[in-house]
């Protein structure tokens, strides 16, 4: 199998994206319409820094190139669309979306990969939400992508493959900030 990550945005180490509508969120997470509905008209969003990263000598927080704005998906800056857009775009779609009066984009990740769960093996919490999922291997792609599973599709992001045109690659290759991968065994 070729190597496989869990991705997501690394918000501990740069500034936190907010929406400028402080209920977009609440209404957004209340919302039964499906995503391409709800995105026609994407909130703006500002730059946050927390209060403990505000405090005298402090560094302060960089803007990464890859951000988080929802659970389960990513925002990307101009120059990692230029990197990455084609790519994400196979196994998704990009919206526009503007943050302080720059152009970014949300990713909504639409692969999602069925079957490839052993949840008699998995890490569930009490309800059987699936908390670490356990794979069986031979059932999860082999060519490299990123995609979504069922089980934890509100909230985790994965990638395989970790050369060539690989999302791990695309990115460490092009010096792009803000996004964290984390081995799966």
């Amino acid at each position: 199998m070729s190597a496989f990550f869990e991705f997501y945005a690394a918000s501990s180490t740069f500034m936190y994206f907010v929406t400028k509508e402080p209920m977009w969120m609440a209404n957004f997470i209340a919302d039964k319409r499906p995503d391409d509905e709800l995105w026609k008209a994407p909130p703006e969003l500002l730059l946050y820094s927390a209060p403990h990263n505000k405090k005298k000598g402090k560094k302060a927080r960089l803007v990464p190139d890859i951000g988080y704005f929802v659970p389960g998906s990513i925002i990307i800056n101009e120059k990692s669309y230029q990197v990455l857009g084609e790519y994400l775009s196979r196994f998704g779609e990009l919206v526009d979306i503007c943050i302080e009066g720059e152009h970014w984009y949300s990713y909504n990740l639409t692969n999602i990969k069925t079957d490839a769960v052993d949840l008699a093996n998995s890490n569930c919490m009490a309800g059987g939400t699936v908390k670490i999922p356990a794979f069986f291997s031979d059932r999860l792609p082999s060519e490299p992508q990123i995609f979504k599973l069922p089980e934890t599709k509100l909230l985790r992001m994965y990638c395989i493959g970790n050369g060539g045109e690989s999302l791990k690659s695309l990115v460490e290759n092009n010096g792009l900030t803000g996004l964290t991968f984390k081995p799966i065994a």
